[in-house]
């Protein structure tokens, strides 16, 4: 029929048929391309491209030259994990059921046992998991903190804190730490709903998709690294210089599991947003004069960025979950130096290592929340931004396109693309200047 005479129905096919069905289909154009010639080629072709760039099933077809070629990436790193116990023929063996193709985050990450049991990514029974630990850990300090000569009793806090005075201040101290437990629950669930929707699973696949690919991955592997050797040392210098008692080290254990994977999910968003803002710059830079209604088009796909964006910090609540805690390490940062100035000398090195961490942590956030802004609607020439590069074009615009350019410029000024978070607005450069000038007076 002439419906099937169409491409877009068979790719449709390809997406709502059962794997049973698709091997019976390829079966029987296996057998027809035995007697033509040209559907045999196009077969052959199809197998090449299907072992080489597989982005859905695993090459598995054990045909000539199936391997792939050089400088290609092997192929456990393709966004592929389907391992079905086929044949060579292509139909699946008795008994045997196809395995769900993996979603979100796990297009990077095995699906692990190991993997599931961290926060945020065990679904939402983990995060009420997580909620029941978190909740206890902040009680434990909550009582912590209204048990103060208990506290000071303990350890070796009672030798150096010297007098009565200071009880009640590390007892506030104990009680900003319960807050700061508390605030990690909307953090897990946010990391949960993100890395369970279907923004983020589309923008993730599309990364892995393009030649970009490799570069998110190399990305992440160097994000994690750094993850994992920067808090080394944080917990490694706190646990030399800092008196750690049994309450301070229940924190701190709740600190160490929840931040790893928040910070590399929050390096992961990040960088699918970057990704996706370079390659409409990549797409504005090498826009030819002579294309008509191409800025259009390219209206559409800001537009199109900008939802995706909003989708993945804004609708996930990842940005109010890190916008609430960033709002936490400022009031920490000012209990910090108020105590830094009550306490006696041999104890500054404590709050001074407590205020550079959470300086640290706010000017990272705001940074790279702002440099998303940037790359999309910045002036500066050193920067490249979107609108930039589109400003750059208009001398070079068609008559009977200069009116759609216009209006292109005109939504990038006004639709504006970044992070919105509920206690910030939409995060600028602009804004990370105020949060430097106010942290520096700490540091």
């Amino acid at each position: 029929s002439a419906v099937t005479d169409r491409a877009v129905f068979w790719a449709e096919l390809g997406l709502v048929a059962a794997p049973p069905l698709l091997s019976r289909l390829g079966q029987a154009l296996k057998e027809a391309s035995a007697e033509d010639p040209e559907l045999h080629a196009a077969m052959r072709l199809a197998a090449d491209h299907v072992a080489t760039k597989c982005l859905v099933w695993r090459a598995e077809f054990g045909h000539a030259g199936s391997s792939p070629k050089p400088g290609e990436p092997p192929e456990e790193q393709n966004d592929c994990v389907f391992s079905s116990n086929e044949s060579d023929t292509g139909t699946l063996t008795e008994g045997a059921e196809p395995l769900l193709r993996p979603r979100g985050i796990f297009r990077l990450v095995p699906r692990t046992v190991w993997v599931r049991v961290l926060p945020g990514l065990g679904g939402y029974f983990g995060a009420a998991a997580w909620t029941v630990i978190l909740v206890g850990a902040s009680f434990y300090c909550t009582y912590s903190a209204s048990r103060t000569e208990e506290l000071l009793r303990s350890a070796r806090a009672a030798e150096k804190l010297s007098g009565s005075r200071l009880s009640r201040p590390w007892s506030w101290a104990m009680g900003m730490s319960a807050a700061k437990v508390l605030a990690f629950i909307p953090l897990v669930f946010s990391l949960t709903t993100l890395v369970q929707s279907n923004a983020f699973d589309e923008a993730l696949r599309n990364a892995l998709r393009i030649d970009s690919g490799e570069e998110l991955r190399t990305f992440m592997k160097r994000a994690l690294i750094g993850v994992v050797v920067t808090l080394s040392l944080i917990l490694s210098t706190e646990a030399i210089l800092v008196d750690v008692g049994p309450r301070y080290l229940t924190y701190m254990l709740v600190w160490a599991a929840v931040t790893p994977v928040s910070a590399t999910m929050f390096a992961l968003v990040w960088k699918l947003s970057v990704l996706k803002i370079d390659r409409l710059r990549e797409r504005i830079r090498q826009h030819h004069a002579d294309s008509s209604g191409s800025w259009q088009d390219v209206a559409r796909e800001y537009r199109d960025l900008v939802g995706v964006v909003d989708d993945l910090w804004r609708r996930s609540g990842l940005s109010s979950a890190y916008a609430l805690i960033s709002a936490l390490n400022f009031f920490f940062i000012a209990f910090d130096l108020a105590f830094v100035e009550a306490t006696v000398n041999h104890l500054v090195w404590q709050y001074c290592i407590w205020i550079f961490r959470h300086s640290v942590f706010i000017c990272i956030g705001f940074y790279c929340w702002a440099r998303i802004h940037s790359r999309c609607a910045s002036g500066s020439r050193q920067e490249q931004s979107i609108l930039y590069l589109a400003e750059q074009r208009l001398c070079e615009v068609r008559r009977e396109d200069a009116l759609s350019h216009l209006c292109f410029l005109e939504c990038v000024k006004g639709l504006r693309c970044g992070v919105e978070t509920p206690l910030f607005g939409l995060v600028s450069m602009k804004h990370f200047g105020y949060t430097l000038r106010a942290v520096s007076i700490g540091v």
